[in-house]
């Protein structure tokens, strides 16, 4: 199978269904993995560890953006990255891969990073980072 093209990517506030935030540049994530446990004991078969999978984890999305502070999905207003940075509350997001029929990850999470960055000779960009909370969905 020949590979896809990440162009046309969204991330959509509010699920499958939600609105497309603004100016995505890239978008990392979810960065899925599992704790691992130490099952070793002075009994096991060999000197090697004995291990297992523990809680697992969906880590997080980072999104690099083209800013704008003035973007309904970019400030501090109702839906704004900036809002729900200082909300603090888990919101429903989606990730749209661009394929026929669409592919989406789906999961709540918050925003805990939004770092803009205007260089004198270049755009303006922001990282944000989102932290997933429960279990991701590939649907």
């Amino acid at each position: 199978m020949a590979g896809i093209v990440g162009f046309g990517a969204k991330l959509r506030r509010g699920g499958t269904a939600g609105t497309a935030v603004a100016n995505i540049t890239n978008i990392r994530g979810p960065g899925l993995k599992a704790d691992t446990i130490d099952l070793s004991a002075h009994d096991s078969a060999s000197a090697y560890r004995d291990k297992g999978a523990g809680l697992l984890d969906a880590g997080q999305v980072t999104l690099d953006i083209n800013f704008d502070p003035n973007a309904a999905t970019h400030k501090n207003a109702a839906g704004g990255l900036r809002d729900d940075f200082e909300g603090r509350a888990a919101v429903s997001w989606a990730i749209e891969y661009p394929t026929t029929p669409a592919a989406f990850d789906v999961f709540s999470a918050f925003v805990v990073g939004f770092e803009p960055d205007a260089p004198h000779d270049d755009k303006v960009t922001a990282t944000v980072t989102l932290e997933i909370t429960g279990a991701p969905t590939l649907a």
